[in-house]
């Protein structure tokens, strides 16, 4: 099961003069005719841009706020597993076994699942009991946990 990464809603706070502070992440200046963003990143402050209202640079941040939490998301969360259609693709064949291909998990037209193989070269699905009928789809195993995890 995928966790959704769910990101806190940005809290303004005034601190005394033309200025708005955002978790230590934003501030805003605020000028007489417009606005300015930045953004603290690796302890230092980044312009983040100029804008007409002070709604409008909060909106900017919220933008520049979620693709940080995106960004992270995608570096944190491996691309999720799927089945996969025995017609769209099949799965790779094993570098360390030259007779067959890599060992996956296969569902059957029934719902029944094995972790199998085919033989290089054959459309034969086989476990360890013999030959599997009727493969519908299979997925990738996930890595083996590593130094005794």
């Amino acid at each position: 099961m995928t966790k959704l990464y769910r990101m806190k809603p940005l809290v303004w706070e005034p601190t005394g003069g033309m200025r708005l502070n955002c978790h230590h992440r934003f501030y805003i200046n605020i000028w007489s005719n417009d606005c300015e963003l930045y953004q603290y990143q690796d302890g230092s402050d980044t312009w983040a841009g100029m804008y007409s209202t002070v709604d409008e640079a909060k909106a900017a941040a919220e933008k520049l706020a979620l693709e940080e939490a995106l960004r992270w998301v995608e570096e944190v969360t491996p691309e999720a597993p799927r089945w996969i259609p025995v017609g769209e693709r099949m799965q790779p064949d094993d570098p360390g076994d030259q007779s067959c291909s890599v060992r996956v998990m296969v569902v059957t037209k029934y719902g029944s699942t094995y972790c199998a193989w085919r033989s290089k070269g054959s459309e034969e699905w086989h476990d360890y009991d013999g030959t599997v009928s009727l493969v519908t789809h299979w997925m990738a195993l996930p890595q083996p946990p590593k130094g005794g995890e």
